[in-house]
């Protein structure tokens, strides 16, 4: 045996030392929480196939708001019910800030976007983009979501006959909508961010890349084994290789954009010499004070690009996702879609009309909706979209938590060092939650004084920053749609829609054909 040989072995023995004392520790204290039995090296993850969310859910009826489980070799505490997780991410906030970080998604991201990174780079991301997507500047934006909105029901007007694509007129989708209703959520994000936007029709360019999108996002939330046993990692490190495909397919075209964007509408802070002139520019979107922060050396160009990504990729898909839920439960329910019709009818007159106004290019009731202004007149229409929230949470384990410091929650001991996931999916369908909870009732949020607390977008210092572009673009997207169009099932109105989401970091709606007439 060689010297090199005899070295690699010994460093390999004191690594694992290491590792051993480190976990040994972590595993002692968190040893007292009820947990299912895990198995040697592996821990729980081969119980941790196909629908995680649901498994997460079987637990926390059998073991309680606070339980214990083992990715390979790493311990994670599962949280589950509102009130056990407020004492975690809200009165012990800055112990639960960090993100656990995943050797699979750094290699990608190298821990510079949002959603992973930490500490106070992770802070000066977040106060950048909050600053740029404030309700203020958000009135500002409202034209280019009701723009998407009317591009988008152009689609649907063919399909229920008013034109020549989508269905040829018979008023069922021929091909699943669900690419074309993600492509309104990422439109709205490509216009305000680079002001572009990709048609509405089934181009296979689009067609491919709504479909690597949604990939991405169902494979991104999966345990992959290689992130929890260490051992693994040196044969396992580049896979699922669709994974890391699809990243950096999608990576290429966010790069390429930005890139052209700089070169076309940024050549003022392009060319500023001093850190004076640089502060003293006015960014008129998050791209361009993303790049800003670039220019002054406090964010790298990978980091603005890991922005991006999060913002253009969550938020196509997480909206994209409830508003296909929202049309689900439209379909599935009828006599709430009439209730919905019959409000928005009410409230919003035809005095306008659906004629194109010729400087927007958007009908002019479409033009006048506003979201800020309107919700009062259709407090039917709120309390429904949060129940979609809560019925369909988008991300129904959100992104994993790093614990700093020791901590103890509902009265267990959780270890530094711990994983811990927000179990926002059985926390929403939980009966400490609301009463009823598998049944869908917008009802229960017309009580504002005694309404359930919703986290569809976590909770704590992590909480999505975007959740007011969500709000607005599900609620002018379902205004306008329920009030041109009736939606049921493409068969047999008597018939149910499949509503089972599929598991990723996002939750999937089914693949969805519709039948669309109009009003």
């Amino acid at each position: 045996m060689g010297i090199s040989s005899i070295i690699i072995i010994l460093f390999i023995i004191v690594l694992l030392k290491k590792l051993i004392k480190k976990e040994d520790r972590i595993h002692r204290i968190n040893k007292n929480i009820p947990g299912p039995k895990s198995k040697l090296l592996v821990g729980n993850l081969f119980d941790l196939k196909g629908q995680v969310h649901e498994k997460l859910k079987e637990w926390y009826e059998q073991y309680g708001s606070v339980y214990r489980i083992e990715f390979g070799s790493v311990s994670t505490v599962v949280l589950t019910e509102y009130a056990t997780l407020k004492e975690a991410f809200v009165d012990n906030g800055e112990i639960f800030q960090s993100r656990f970080q995943r050797k699979s998604r750094t290699t990608c991201n190298k821990g510079l976007n949002l959603a992973n990174s930490n500490g106070e780079y992770f802070n000066h991301l977040k106060k950048t983009l909050s600053n740029e997507i404030t309700n203020q500047k958000m009135k500002k934006n409202e034209k280019i979501i009701k723009i998407q909105v009317g591009l988008l029901s152009e689609f649907f007007n063919e399909i229920s006959g008013g034109g020549g694509g989508g269905s040829g007129g018979s008023g069922i989708s021929k091909e699943p909508i669900n690419n074309i209703i993600k492509m309104y959520s990422l439109n709205v994000m490509l216009s305000l961010l680079f002001n572009i936007h990709f048609p509405y029709n089934n181009n296979s360019y689009q067609d491919e890349l709504m479909s690597t999108i949604t990939r991405y996002f169902k494979s991104t939330g999966l345990p992959y084994p290689s992130d929890f046993i260490p051992i693994l990692y040196p044969f396992l490190k580049n896979k699922p290789k669709e994974y890391f495909e699809d990243y950096e397919s999608v990576k290429k075209l966010i790069t390429r954009i930005t890139n052209e964007y700089q070169l076309k509408h940024m050549t003022e802070i392009s060319n500023k010499s001093t850190i004076e002139e640089i502060e003293n520019y006015q960014p008129t979107n998050i791209l361009e004070s993303l790049l800003k922060q670039y220019r002054l050396n406090k964010i790298p160009y990978d980091g603005v690009i890991g922005c991006l990504m999060d913002l253009i990729l969550a938020g196509s898909d997480t909206t994209g996702n409830t508003c296909l839920f929202s049309l689900v439960a439209l379909v599935n329910n009828s006599n709430i879609q009439e209730k919905l019709f019959n409000e928005i009818s009410n409230a919003f007159n035809d005095d306008d009309g659906d004629e194109l106004n010729g400087a927007n290019d958007i009908s002019n009731s479409l033009l006048k909706l506003s979201y800020f202004s309107d919700r009062i007149k259709t407090p039917y229409l709120v309390a429904f979209i949060k129940e979609v929230k809560r019925y369909y949470p988008c991300a129904p384990l959100s992104v994993p938590h790093l614990l700093t410091e020791d901590c103890e929650i509902q009265g267990y001991k959780i270890a530094k060092g711990t994983q811990v996931i927000q179990n926002i999916y059985s926390t929403h369908l939980s009966q400490s939650f609301c009463s009823n909870p598998l049944e869908f009732s917008p009802e229960r949020f017309l009580d504002s004084t005694n309404e359930p607390k919703i986290i569809t977008f976590g909770i704590g210092q992590r909480k999505c920053p975007g959740e007011n572009i969500f709000e607005i673009e599900i609620y002018i997207f379902l205004v306008y749609l329920i009030k041109k169009f009736k939606f049921s099932h493409p068969i047999d109105d008597n018939l149910q829609l499949n509503d089972r989401g599929q598991f990723g970091l996002s939750l999937q709606c089914p693949q969805l054909n519709i039948k669309v007439e109009s009003r």
